[in-house]
């Protein structure tokens, strides 16, 4: 009723009294309605061959990626891609496996709002989302929280054109 009142005061605008409203309800929500499930899950099998997880670091846009051996039933962690990255630059071959970092996990039942407790001290700023019985259904980043708060922003720049042709015959870059 507050945030409703400050935005007829004009204090507060709507947007913000929304944005202000889904966090409100993030102790209220369940982790699995924020959360990126299994099937959307991009990750690495650390047990493929080095090329096969140079081709999947090089094609996947995000700098963690979840990983795990043969399938995303033997989670084993999550790989960053800066450490792979430093091993290759100090001329090593990384070993993917040494590579994988911890990642907690939580459960499907833990309400949003603590688990941004769990990520917050996550060093790897994720955490696996298990379903009561251990299977993986999903995991949150920060990306998710924001998201869950700010509602969906702009696509990833990856998915825009980097050039269009205007109607001029110019190029905006």
């Amino acid at each position: 009723m507050l945030v409703a009142e400050a935005e007829t005061a004009g204090v507060v605008e709507p947007e913000e009294r929304s944005m202000i409203a889904r966090v409100m309800r993030l102790g209220d929500k369940p982790v699995r309605t924020i959360m990126t499930p299994r099937h959307e899950i991009e990750w690495i099998d650390v047990s493929a061959s080095d090329q096969e997880v140079r081709e999947t670091l090089r094609r996947v846009p995000h700098s963690r990626l979840p990983a795990a051996k043969g399938s995303l039933d033997e989670i084993a962690g999550v790989i960053r891609g800066r450490r792979v990255l430093n091993e290759l630059l100090a001329g090593h071959a990384p070993d993917f496996e040494a590579c994988v970092d911890q990642v907690p996990h939580v459960s499907e039942h833990m309400s949003a709002l603590d688990t941004i407790d769990v990520l917050r001290e996550s060093p790897a700023r994720m955490v696996f989302v298990f379903d009561e019985y251990g299977h993986l259904e999903g995991l949150v980043t920060e990306g998710d929280i924001l998201r869950a708060i700010a509602g969906h922003l702009l696509e990833a720049p990856h998915e825009m054109p980097s050039a269009t042709k205007r109607h001029d015959g110019s190029w905006l870059i």
